[in-house]
Order: C-alpha cells, then structure tokens, then sequence
C-alpha cells in the first residue's frame, strides 16, 4: 500500500498507527545525528497550536494555500476549511446539493489567478469553488472522455506560467487553461501500452520549466519544449525508478526532491549534481529518511523537511547539512503537535503553517531565530531532567549548568544539550543533599558553589567528584539559599533567605554582613551586580544596597513616600550595571534607573516614561552586546527607549519566570530559566515582529442577513428598503491575533476612529440618512505597529420616496399653501378660535413628545430580542453605580451590582445548520429567558451578535454567583420550539464580576473594566468546555496598573494579583 494515498479511515487507524510506531523508533535514536550551524541550535522551536477539535476534526490537515485577501484554506479528512485568524468556516459534500464540495476527503489544493480554489479529493475527483457564487464545479474520471481527469486520488495541482491549472490524479495527467472549461491531455506518449502516466508531484520553476515527479522518476520539460524528458544526473540516473513523493523549488533556484522510500535529496538543475541529505555523514546516514512528504524554505538559510511519522529536519540551505530534528512529545505543548506531517506552508508574512495526520494545525515564526528552548522531556533525549530551572551558570570551559527545583543539576552542552548531571541522594555521603538547586557559583580556580534550598552550601572543588557541605555551623544563618555571587576581586557572596553572608577563605567559614548601624539585615537577597570600581549593588525583599569597595556593610536605599523620585518600591527583583556603569532596578512596582551623582539617590521611573507606571519588568534584567536590556518580558533599548513585548510567538514561552534564574554567556547569548524550561536567545540573531496588519473584511450582513463573499468587494449600496450593515473583519498577521486591535470611523457621519479588541471585529450602523460614506478600518498589531494603509469601503444610502429632492420640493410647496390657507382662517376666526387652536397646540405638542419618546426608546431596544441595546446600557449602568454608591455609603457594604456577560454556545452552527431567520428566533427564546429572571431594578441587553449582558442588584457576591448558575442551568435543561425547525436546544456560557471589584477602593477600576474581567471569565467558561459559568473576584487591595496586566493573560491572573478564579458551575449545566 502506497502510504501517499491515504484512504478514508486511515488517519484513525493504520496510518496513526504506522506513525506513532515511527515516531517511538526514532525517540530511540541519538540527536547527535544533526549538525548545528550554531551553538545552543538544539533547542526546541515553538509552535502555536490553532483551533481546536471542534474547529479541525480529529486534528488531520492534509492541505494548506493561502488567498489573495489573506485568508488561509485548509484541506481535511471531513470537508474544506477557511480561517480568518479567528474563525473556521467549513465547506462539506451535500449529498443533494450539486453545487457542494464533491467529496470531504482532501488531498491537495491550489488557488488561480482568478481567486478559485481548487479542491482536489481522495476518491471523489476534483472540485473547484468560485469566490463569487460560493458555489462548487466538480470534475470526475469518465471512462468514456480521454480528456478527463484520472481515477484515484488527485495527488497534485500546479498553475503554469499562463494561468492554466494542471492537475496530477492517480492516472494520467490534464490541464485546463485560464478561462476555458475543460481539461486536455498531456504527455499522451508516455504511455507504456495501457499504464498512462502515474504523477505524484508537480511543480512549475520560476525559468517556465515544469518538473513531474512520477512513480518511477523525474521528469523535466524546459521552457519550449513539448514533451518531458527525464532527468539524468551526473554519474548517470539516480532517480529512475525512485517514486518522487515531492517537488520543490528553493530560492537559490535549486530543485529539493522528496522521495517515498529513499529520503530527500537536492538537485542543481543547471550542472546535473544530485545530493542525497544525510547520506554522506555516518552519524546521518540511518536517520531513516523514507517518505519526505512536504517541504518549505521560512528563511533563506533554512529547508525544513517532513518525514512522515518521523517528525521534521531542519536542512542547510546552502550545505545540506541537518542542522536540527524535531519530534513530537505529547507532554510539551509547545513543540511539534505530531510526528506525522500532512503540509507544510509559508504565508505572506512569512508565518510556517504547519497541518498535521491528528496534531490538528500549528504555526510558527521561522524568520527569528534567536530565541528557542530547552525543555523537560521523557521520550526524546537530551532535554532536562526536570520542566523547572531555578538557577543558571555558565562555566569556564562554556557548559551550562542548569539548577531545577527537584532533580538537582543538568550539564548542558552547547551543541548536543543534556549529557548530565548531578542528583540528589542524601543516602550517600558526597552527594547533592537537596534536589532544589537556587544558586550557582564558580570561582576562578574552577570551585563549583552550590546553593540549595533546604541543604545550605555545597562544594566541589575541581577532580573532585564529592560535594563538601556547608550549613550553620559554618557560619550560614539560613539553609535556605537564594542567590550566590562571585566579584572581582574572588570573594564569594552567598544571599539566604536571612540576609547576606560572605566566605572568609581563610577561616572557611561564612560571615553574616551587616547594616552601617552594626544590626544584622535579615532579608531575602535576590540578586547582586558590581560597578567596575567594584562597588557591589544588592536587590533583596527590603529595598536596594550597596557595599563599597574596601568595606563589609550594606547602605540601603529605600521606597520614600513623600518624594517622587525615590526608589519605585522596597521589593527590588533585580539589578543590572550597564556597560556605561548605569545602574537599572526593577521593583514589583516598575524598573527604575539611578540618577548618578545625586544626594539623596534620586531614581527615573523608566516604566512610567514608557507608559507602563507601576509595571514590573519581569527581574532577570540581562544586557546584550549592543546595550539592548532585556527581561522575560521585555525587550528595552536605552539608545532610544524603544520598548518591544515579547510573546510566545517569538519564541518565548518558559511559564513562570523565577527571579535570578538568567545568565549571559561570554559569547553574548541570554539565558532565562522558568517553570517550563530555559529560553536560549541570541540577540545578535533577533529580528523584531514589524510586520503592519492588513485588514480584510471577512462578513458583510445587511438587516441581518449574511451577503456572499461574493458582495464583499470595496463598494456597498444600501437600498432605500435596507436599514442596517453590519460588518466583520479581520487581518493577515496572524502571528498573535489574540493581540490584535482594530480601528474603524464612518466618514460622513463621524470623523474619531472606534477602537475594539479582537473580540468585537465587528462595525455596524443603522438608518444612515441618504447620501455617500466611506468606512475606514485599520488594525494595530502586538508590536504596537498599525497598517499602512486603511482598508476603505464605500456605501452609498440610497433615499426613501420622502427622503427624495422633488418630494421635499413638494412638501415645502405643500406646506406653504397650507400656510396661507390656515392664516386666512386664524385671522378671519381669531377670536373665536382662539381657545381651540390653543388646545389643539397642546394636543399636538403631547402627541410630538410621545412620538419623541417612543423614537428614543427605539433608539435604546434592541429590536430582535426585545431587550434593551448598547445605547440603553451606557445610559443605565452609570445611575446603576451611583444608586449603589449610595447604598453602600448608608451601610450595606454587602452590597453587589454583577455584570453577568452571557454567549449562546455553538451559535454559528445554529445558523449554519438552519439559516439565519432560526438563529434570530434562538436569540429572542434566549433572550425572553434571561429576561425572566429580571428582578425591579435589574438590566438586560444585547450586547451584541450572540452576547447577553445582565446588570443585576445582589445583597452579596454569592447571590450573584448563584444566579449566574440557575440561569446556566435553565438554558440548558429547555428546549427552544423554533416553528419550522426540530426544537434546538442551547446552552449558554456566563462571565461574571460585581462592582464594586475592589471592595475598598471604588475608583480602582471602572465598571467598563470590571466587563472587561467579566469578558475574560467568559471565555474561559467557554474554553473549559461552554455550558457553564465563571467569575473573577479580588482577593485583596488592587495593585496599580492591575487592569492592563490582567488582560495580558486573565488566566494567569489569579497567579500573580489578588483575584481568585469562581468555577460557578464547575461542570456542564
């Protein structure tokens, strides 16, 4: 069985299975088979994982292209996908509709000039979707039609030069040119009797050339020519007879080949030269190289291949050589999703999309190298012993050692990775006495100090191979080591939990260093840095200290609360002496920098000048070669106090930081130790994320209605029947969508651009007066970098008969004559009509502001669900406030107003599966629901789309906590009866916070905030499985800038400030 041409089924059995069994294999072999162009090159990349079960079944992408409007097509065992960066939008087979795709099992894809997408299927032909109609053309094998397309899979598609899409089945070879509407033959002679040509790969150069990788070899037809040729190397054939699995062209113009048994090899099409990978290395030659299913070049230095179940190479561009490989370990999140590789793909921005046999799809930045991982692994080797690294040091001979938090100490080579270590064993004498290593330390003549954190000091001294122990008997006043620390002139500092001690030579013992006042400091030292003048700054738990040089006591610097310029807070993290003897601190409450030449010490609060007051950096502040400072966090070039953000996405993902766990190597590279492993950077290789976001408009819905992609074009007419737009959109960076804000203003009714998260991509407007707008949309991605340009749609409103020049033409006419008419019998009857015209003035004037009334009320209800709207919810909620202030300032501080934020769950298929006009009555049954539930005083309104938001009284938090509940519950145990459908039933997922958030400060966030942590617990709810509710609430007293660091990551939030988590219905309602 050829294991190219899965067969429906296959993924979840004998494929998978064959896959795992590989991957296994190769977990068994040495790493030591790749060649690393640099050091530290084994570490892991990070991959992103995109969707979700639900969104990709069973997690099997065999196919990826991208579109002209940036959105990304996906091939899968159950039908067509399209991703916007934030949806999925699935095309099945209908067995009654012809115009459907023509089979769910995708083989391959392509996309022509014109916009089409073409779909080629395991065993049910080809098919091709127009953009414009949304509508499919299948094509199958007939027998009957030498012209058709080949029986069996269709294993590749190619566009030529001139448009024309050439398509590879299990049989033969046609294409069909731009504009026409059937296939043609090709390479008829080729024929041997009845067996056509059997084509596995296809690719069109960039010279015009067209390269057909058959099942018994390579075939070249140059520019001109009309039949291809095969393909002789130099030294004769080497690949007759190879099945060719692959093609690719790399930038150099050089051709790689995959094959299906025989690996992957590099032809240079100009002089003949065929270079098998591997095969001239002994270390390489068994690295099991079979089928090479898919290859891409992210950068020009790289190729990376896939081995199908055996995970990826990471290739030299240039020599071959097998820089690094990558496999699967389930437990690490961030790494290669699956061992078996469906494709591989390159999008605009230079983003690796990467779509997986049960992995489901994955992306990752290629085009920075400079930061990768090493993490704990049980199956591939080489990888630490333990996820958590508390300390790091680089020795004289350029090993690092790697302290954990359970498994004593990891050596680490700077080209294979873990060859060692040393454990824990207090059984034996000599042995590490504690497994939490939290310092490391070498002197000059090559002593190892190690600090633990419940053994005290150990030693090693060189060819030693016993550590020589050291606790209070010697001199420490705590066993609980945090930080060890050798300065220039050899003298070993060792910070406890206790206070700061320093080793007398001599005597062998260890000295407590005391305050100017001759009192012991007992406190947590965390970390130390010297001046070139030998001067020696302390970070510890109680404020900043110096020693000075030629003296043993410590001079504290400490936060002052009557003066602006002092230290930021007592709880320093970290401290860093730059190369121009600048003195930087971080504290948990924002990194500062000492002005020199001062008294008293006056410092510059870098976090506020950069528009983060009160925001710590992160500790670990480390400085590369050019003067850049670097923290887990953040990237800050004091050259011009340019800040960038670092995210998992560039490579940065090591959990929890720990404070002192970082080194600078005397090459330059960074380290950065956390709860999940260590981030190895090269700075001189970091190249920042500048891409500016495109914005595309994804959905177009007019009175609720979704137009075909087909109407999304750079023009909207509004006929005069047509109230309402509603627009959704999106953008091509999808580096970290998440992350990404947008922009949008109508011109023509309001020049201030609206700014949303990713989660409200959505514009809307209703009863625009005649006339001509342009809407403006713009989007501004993590690096804080905008669009270049604005995406523009223009909308013409067209009038109602009454809004037409001639009709107001004739209503002022109209109205003058009536006028007149009416003038003549006022003054003809003044007097005794006087009293009537009076009271008809007044009949009028009540029935004007009624019908005024009514129009406002209008403006504030939401029409389809009866509830009120946006609007109605920015005028309520404020007198909301204000009443419960009041109640609170008379003594119910128990008092709680909750915002209950509330999504129907699987919406979209709602309306996918029984049209929009079902969807709406859904959301008026929810919506009818929730309002049952409202009490006197009580809010509800649609908040949008799908989304609910209760503003409800409570005597106390866990009424609202109970009410989030019952009403979960309710949704879920009713179904909906939706005339001219099945009943549906629905279940809804809830976020909750109450204000006052801060019981004890009113004004430390606003109610607009505290929606926002109710919007974070609701996606939560929704990502712990939906039908269910959570809810945020705080703990203690809100630090300063807690908002911003909340939305960074709501889920870590209950980690590090005082909020706890609700799980308020931890199970399905």
């Amino acid at each position: 069985m050829n294991f190219s041409m899965p067969r429906p089924g296959w993924p979840c059995t004998r494929v998978l299975r064959l896959a795992w069994f590989a991957s296994l294999m190769l977990a068994a072999c040495t790493v030591a088979m790749a060649t690393p162009a640099h050091d530290f090159d084994f570490g892991d990349r990070y991959f992103e994982s995109v969707g979700s079960v639900d969104d990709i079944p069973y997690g099997i992408v065999t196919a990826i292209v991208q579109d002209a409007r940036g959105m990304m097509w996906l091939g899968t065992q159950s039908g067509l996908l399209r991703f916007d960066g934030y949806r999925f939008r699935r095309f099945k087979h209908e067995p009654d509709n012809p115009a459907s795709l023509s089979g769910d099992f995708v083989q391959s894809l392509a996309i022509d000039r014109t916009g089409r997408i073409w779909v080629g299927t395991e065993s049910d032909g080809l098919a091709v979707l127009d953009p414009q109609t949304e509508r499919f053309r299948r094509f199958r094998h007939d027998p009957t039609n030498v012209n058709s397309i080949g029986p069996g899979p269709v294993h590749a598609l190619a566009m030529a030069a001139d448009g024309a899409m050439w398509v590879a089945a299990d049989v033969g070879l046609v294409s069909m040119d731009l504009g026409a509407d059937h296939f043609v033959r090709r390479f008829v002679e080729h024929q041997q009797g009845d067996a056509a040509l059997r084509v596995q790969s296809l690719l069109f150069a960039h010279d015009g050339s067209l390269w057909v990788g058959a099942r018994d070899g390579l075939l070249h037809r140059a520019p001109g020519e009309q039949i291809p040729r095969r393909f002789a190397t130099v030294g004769g054939n080497a690949l007759d007879g190879r099945e060719i699995s692959k093609l690719f062209e790399a930038s150099d113009g050089r051709l790689w080949i995959g094959t299906h048994e025989h690996g992957a090899a590099v032809l240079d099409p100009i002089h003949g030269t065929l270079q098998w990978i591997g095969a001239g290395n002994a270390a390489t030659a068994d690295l099991g190289l079979a089928w090479i299913n898919a290859i891409a070049q992210p950068t020009p230095d790289e190729i990376w291949l896939s081995r199908f179940g055996k995970g990826m190479l990471i290739v030299d561009a240039i020599s071959g050589d097998v820089r690094h490989v990558m496999q699967n370990d389930p437990g690490m999140t961030s790494g290669l999703g699956f061992d078996a590789i469906g494709d591989l793909f390159v999008d605009r921005n230079g983003l690796l999309w990467v779509g997986t046999w049960g992995g489901g799809l994955q992306r990752h930045n290629p085009r920075n190298q400079a930061i990768s991982s090493l993490r704990h692994s049980t199956t591939l080797p080489h990888h630490l012993s333990h996820p958590s690294v508390l300390r790091l040091l680089e020795l004289h001979d350029g090993r690092i050692l790697a302290g954990s938090t359970g498994n004593g100490i990891d050596i680490i080579d700077r080209r294979i990775g873990v060859i060692g270590g040393w454990r824990a064993d207090v059984t034996r004498d000599g042995a590490l006495a504690d497994a939490t290593v939290s310092a490391l330390a070498q002197s000059d003549d090559g002593t190892l100090w190690v600090g633990t954190y419940q053994g005290g000091v150990q030693r090693l001294d060189p060819g030693s191979d016993r550590f020589r122990r050291y606790t209070r008997d010697q001199g420490l006043p705590s066993l609980q080591i945090e930080y060890a620390y050798i300065s220039s002139d050899g003298t070993l500092w060792i910070g406890t939990g206790d206070g700061l001690t320093r080793h007398n030579a001599q005597q062998d013992r260890f000295e407590l260093v005391d305050g100017v006042d001759g009192a012991a400091l007992r406190m947590r030292i965390n970390v130390m840095d010297e001046e070139v003048d030998g001067r020696i700054w302390v970070a510890t738990s109680n404020g900043l200290f110096t020693i000075d040089p030629g003296t043993r006591v410590l001079r504290g610097l400490q936060h002052d609360e009557a003066r602006a310029d002092s230290l930021s807070s007592d709880h320093v993290l970290s401290v860093l002496v730059d190369r121009e003897q600048r003195v930087w601190v971080d504290t948990a409450k924002g990194l500062d920098r000492l002005q020199r030449d001062s008294a008293p010490a006056r410092f510059e609060h870098i976090s506020a000048q950069l528009g983060r007051p009160g925001e710590s950096f992160g500790g670990n502040l480390l400085e590369d070669g050019d003067g850049r400072i670097w923290t887990p966090l953040f990237l800050l070039n004091p050259a011009d106090m340019s800040l960038y953000e670092l995210h998992r996405v560039d490579g940065f993902d090591i959990g929890a930081q720990w404070n002192g766990s970082s080194a600078l190597t005397r090459d330059g590279h960074l380290l950065f130790g956390g709860s999940k492993g260590i981030a190895i950077i090269d700075p001189s290789r970091f190249q920042p994320w500048l891409v500016a976001p495109e914005v595309t408009i994804t959905a177009l819905m007019v009175d609720g209605q979704v137009l075909p992609d087909a109407a999304i074009t750079n023009s909207l007419v509004l006929q005069s029947t047509q109230r309402h737009f509603d627009v959704e959109f999106s953008t091509t960076d999808f580096s970290a969508p998440q992350f990404n804000r947008y922009q949008y203003r109508l011109l023509g009714f309001a020049s201030e651009w609206i700014e949303v998260d990713a989660d409200h991509r959505h514009a809307g407007f209703s009863n625009l007066w005649p006339g001509d707008y342009t809407l403006e949309l713009r989007a501004r991605n993590r690096a804080g970098t905008y669009s270049d340009e604005a995406t523009r749609l223009q909308i013409k409103v067209m009038p109602r008969v009454w809004q037409r020049p001639w009709f107001v033409v004739a209503a002022f006419i109209a109205a003058i004559a009536l006028s007149f008419g009416l003038l003549r019998l006022v003054f003809g009857h003044y007097r005794r009509r006087a009293r009537a015209l009076q009271k008809l003035v007044d009949e009028r004037t009540t029935a004007l502001r009624e019908a005024y009334a009514q129009a406002d009320l209008a403006s504030r209800t939401d029409l389809l669900s009866g509830l009120g709207n946006r609007r109605s919810a920015a005028q309520l909620i404020p007198a909301m406030v204000t009443t419960l202030r009041e109640y609170l300032q008379f003594g119910h501080s128990e008092r709680r107003l909750a915002l209950l934020l509330v999504d129907i769950d699987a919406f979209k298929s709602i309306n996918d599966r029984h049209g929009h006009r079902i969807g709406d009555r859904v959301i008026a049954l929810v919506g009818q629901r929730i309002a049952s539930m409202l009490r006197d005083g009580d809010l509800a309104v649609r908040w949008g789309g799908e989304e609910f938001l209760l503003v409800m009284h409570f005597d106390d938090e866990a009424q609202a906590w109970a009410s989030a509940d019952r009403l979960c519950r309710e949704v879920a145990a009713h179904t909906l009866a939706v005339e001219d459908a099945d009943d549906i039933r629905t279940t809804v997922s809830i976020g909750v916070a109450c204000l006052p958030f801060d019981q004890g400060d009113w004004d430390a966030i606003s109610w607009e905030q505290t929606l926002e942590i109710a919007d974070a617990a609701m996606y939560i709810a929704k990502r712990e499985g939906r039908n269910r509710a959570y809810g945020f609430r705080a703990t203690g007293p809100l630090p300063e800038g807690f908002i911003e660091r909340f939305r960074r990551d709501p889920e870590g939030a209950p980690a590090l400030l005082p909020v706890e988590l609700m799980r308020i219905s931890g199970e399905r309602c």
